[in-house]
């Protein structure tokens, strides 16, 4: 039996214990172009990995554990280390040696930040490092720190 018969048939089922009349049975399919794309869904899912990743961190962070090891470590995470994180890789470099794909990371956490999942703390610069690096959390986060440092007034 096809699925438009079961269909069909449980809907004139349905009307005769009911007493409402039963739909023409015909079955309407979304349009071709309605579906999202495999290029969609898999920003979808890339955003979705990237969240997890972020909430993972943020929950080490505001644990006893993170706290212990850097008490002021109560910041967000930066796209190296979603790269890092995530086994994100690109071709290698002089070495032959695969790269950590930042880009693809810091795309992805960008299309977060336009989405309003995340918030973009700016740029800082890690103690003994030249180069400053994006600092992502979640607006949550935010207000969890706000709520735990002592007030500056």
């Amino acid at each position: 039996m096809s699925c438009s018969r079961c269909a069909t048939d449980t809907a004139r089922a349905v009307a005769a214990q009911t007493g409402v009349p039963a739909s023409s049975g015909t079955l309407i399919a979304p349009a071709p172009g309605s579906a999202p794309s495999s290029d969609a869904l898999a920003r979808v899912a890339e955003s979705e990995q990237v969240m997890s990743q972020v909430l993972r961190y943020q929950a080490f962070l505001m644990s006893d554990i993170g706290l212990k090891l850097n008490p002021f470590a109560r910041t967000g995470i930066t796209a190296d280390s979603i790269a890092y994180y995530l086994g994100w890789k690109k071709d290698g470099n002089r070495d032959g040696k695969p790269r950590l794909d930042v880009q693809r990371a810091r795309t992805v956490l960008d299309r977060l930040v336009k989405a309003g999942r995340l918030v973009n703390l700016g740029k800082q610069q890690s103690p003994g490092s030249k180069r400053s690096v994006c600092i992502y959390c979640t607006p949550e986060f935010v207000s969890q720190c706000k709520a735990v440092l002592p007030d500056e007034s």
